[in-house]
C-alpha cells in the first residue's frame, strides 16, 4: 500500500502582529525557498490593546486565500502584545517547575494580579545566567488557536520579535560586551550585554528621533550598570525599517548595524518577518 508522502513544498504563512497592522507573507518550503505573495494591513485601532480588532482582520485575510488544510502557521508579535522582564541568576539551581513558579512570581510582583491571565515562558539559561521572561495574554493566544482551528491551519509557532531577532542575530550577540539595540514601529528593545547575557533590558517609546531617545536611554543605562567599565561602549543597531543617519547624537557609542540583506525583498511595513523568512 502507497503512503502519502507530507507535501514539502506546499507554502507556509507567515503573519507578524503590531498595534500598527499585519505583516503578512506567503513562502515556499523545500531548499530554495521563496517568497510568493507578501501584503501589509493597517490596523483600524492602533491602541495597543487591539489585538481583537486585528483577529478580525486576520479572519478576514485567512477567509481570502483558501488554505489548504495543514498548511503552517507563523506568528511572530511585536512587543505591543509582548511583556519583557529580567530574572537575575541564582545561586541554586532550580527546577523547570521552580522556575516557572518563580517566574509567575516575578510578574505577579511586578504587575499584580492581571498577571494571572498571561501565559509566562522563561528563554532557556544557564542556572548562573539572568533569564528573559516573555508573557503573552492567554487570551490572545487562544484567539489564535481558534484562527487556526477554523481554518484547519497547523498553527507552527507563536514568538516574540525580540526572540526571533535575537536567534537571527546569536554569531553577532554571542561574546558582545555593549548594547543590543532592537527598532520596531514605534519602541526600542534595548538590551544590555554582557559576554552575550542580558544584563538589562528596557522598552523605549520613540515619536520622531529615534536615535536621539536611544542616545538618553543608553546613558541612563550606562549609569545604572553596577559596573560600567566591563561594558564597552558598544552599539549594534537591528533597524531592517529604519535607515542608520549615524547622527551626531550617537557620536560616542561605537555603532554597527548588524543583520543580514533583505534577500527577501520585503517592503519596508514587513520588516518584523526579515527576522524569520
Amino acid at each position: 500500500m502507497l503512503r502519502l508522502l507530507p507535501d514539502l513544498f506546499s507554502p507556509n504563512i507567515w503573519v507578524a502582529l503590531s498595534a500598527d497592522g499585519i505583516a503578512i507573507a506567503q513562502q515556499t518550503r523545500g531548499l530554495r525557498k521563496r517568497i510568493l505573495s507578501q501584503q501589509y494591513i493597517k490596523a483600524v485601532d492602533t491602541t495597543a490593546t487591539s489585538w481583537p480588532a486585528l483577529i478580525q482582520q486576520l479572519d478576514v485575510y485567512l477567509s481570502g486565500i483558501h488554505a489548504k488544510k495543514n498548511m503552517p502557521l507563523n506568528l511572530v508579535l511585536s512587543s505591543d502584545f509582548v511583556r519583557y522582564c529580567l530574572l537575575p541568576a541564582q545561586p541554586i539551581a532550580m527546577s523547570s517547575a521552580e522556575k516557572n513558579a518563580y517566574a509567575k512570581a516575578t510578574m505577579l510582583e511586578i504587575y499584580g494580579a492581571i498577571a494571572n491571565d498571561w501565559h509566562i515562558k522563561c528563554n532557556p539559561a544557564a542556572p548562573d545566567q539572568n533569564t528573559i521572561l516573555v508573557a503573552v495574554d492567554k487570551a490572545l493566544l487562544a484567539a489564535l488557536k481558534q484562527l487556526a482551528d477554523k481554518y484547519q491551519l497547523k498553527l507552527n509557532s507563536v514568538q516574540p520579535y525580540l526572540m526571533s531577532a535575537f536567534n537571527l542575530l546569536a554569531s553577532s550577540l554571542a561574546s558582545t560586551n555593549g548594547y543590543f539595540a532592537l527598532l520596531e514601529n514605534q519602541k526600542i528593545l534595548l538590551l544590555s550585554l554582557r559576554h552575550g547575557i542580558c544584563q538589562q533590558l528596557h522598552t523605549i517609546r520613540f515619536t520622531e528621533d529615534w536615535q536621539a531617545e536611544l542616545n538618553q536611554a543608553l546613558h541612563r543605562a550606562w549609569l545604572l550598570n553596577e559596573n560600567p567599565d566591563a561594558i564597552d561602549k558598544t552599539l549594534l543597531v537591528y533597524a531592517p525599517a529604519q535607515k542608520m543617519t549615524q547622527k551626531k547624537v550617537l557620536s560616542l557609542w561605537n555603532v554597527q548595524s548588524i543583520g543580514r540583506e533583505n534577500r527577501a525583498k520585503l517592503s519596508p511595513q514587513c520588516y518584523m518577518l526579515e527576522a524569520v523568512l
